[in-house]
């Protein structure tokens, strides 16, 4: 799928999840011949496990650069609710660029950025609200 042909409801469960992280989507993916199958997670929880994994290593210095990308995911994500308050039945005026995934569980859990234009398929698996 390129962009202009993204599925619209893959597009908007996305959207929903970039702009909530209470939002619990498991779906499978095929992307370059490979299925992954894994939980939707927001831009700004992807950028955050790379932060935190940036931090637990050597590299650790170099870390606020990715902490510069975890606010400006937040700042989107503000953005984005701030022109929903005006608007409250448009969708997310800001399409997402790529879908985050988390796959696997605990220490085998790996978190994945695909590319919406590497997108050959897509189903959804699970929709629920995580309530804390």
């Amino acid at each position: 799928m390129t962009n202009g042909s993204t599925d619209r409801v893959l597009l908007d469960f996305i959207s929903l999840v970039d702009a909530d992280d209470y939002f619990k989507v498991v779906v499978e993916v095929r992307a370059g011949g490979v299925s992954y199958v894994g939980r939707l997670i927001s831009e700004v929880a992807y950028r955050q496990s790379i932060t935190d994994l940036v931090c637990k290593g050597n590299a650790a210095p170099t870390a606020e650069v990715y902490r510069q990308y975890v606010r400006a995911a937040e700042e989107k994500r503000a953005e984005n609710e701030r022109r929903l308050a005006g608007r409250p039945h448009t969708p997310v005026p800001e399409m997402p660029e790529a879908l985050h995934m988390q796959v696997g569980e605990g220490e085998s859990v790996k978190i994945w950025r695909l590319s919406l234009e590497a997108v050959e398929a897509w189903t959804l698996l699970e929709v629920s609200v995580d309530v804390a």
